[in-house]
């Protein structure tokens, strides 16, 4: 907030400065300038604050000072309308930005699913194969007493053993 009350008292001093002077067409180019600084501004506030209410009557006292220093209303609005080509021009260049923005984040998306259902199906395949060698184990164990079961693990732990002693 502290940034928009800066450039709030620049706008202010500006327009101050602005009226004391009379050379018309420096001036005139000055006061648009200083219409599209208030705009700028007003776009920084939420609709409806006191603030952009000021901004309001500030930007229509530039208006007054514009119209006259221009004996001529038409000029004023040609360079009005100079000065909102302009900001469409730059809103054009903005939304081909961000038109551009979403093809790449929809080439980005469909890689991602490309990547996600690649990973779905290796991990239905595992789980599949885990569940039978779940199965096949359970059988076997079913299968075997509990001593010849112990002795198989003893002779599994003596070969661990000696694994780890020799290597």
């Amino acid at each position: 907030m502290e940034d928009f009350n800066t450039r709030f008292e620049n706008v202010l001093s500006k327009h101050k400065t602005l009226k004391t002077q009379h050379n018309s067409k420096q001036t005139l180019k000055d006061l648009n300038q200083l219409v599209l600084e208030v705009h700028d501004l007003e776009k920084s506030l939420p609709y409806g604050s006191q603030k952009q209410v000021t901004l309001s009557k500030l930007k229509q006292s530039i208006y007054s000072d514009l119209e006259a220093l221009s004996p001529d209303s038409y000029q004023v609005q040609l360079q009005l309308r100079e000065d909102q080509d302009k900001a469409l021009d730059e809103l054009g260049i903005y939304s081909k930005t961000l038109k551009n923005y979403c093809y790449d984040m929809e080439e980005e998306i469909d890689v991602h699913n490309h990547l996600l259902d690649s990973l779905d199906s290796k991990v239905t395949y595992n789980s599949d194969y885990l569940q039978k060698t779940q199965e096949k184990l359970t059988s076997v164990l079913n299968r075997t007493s509990n001593f010849s079961l112990c002795c198989i693990i003893a002779l599994l732990s003596s070969v661990l053993l000696v694994l780890i002693i020799y290597f």
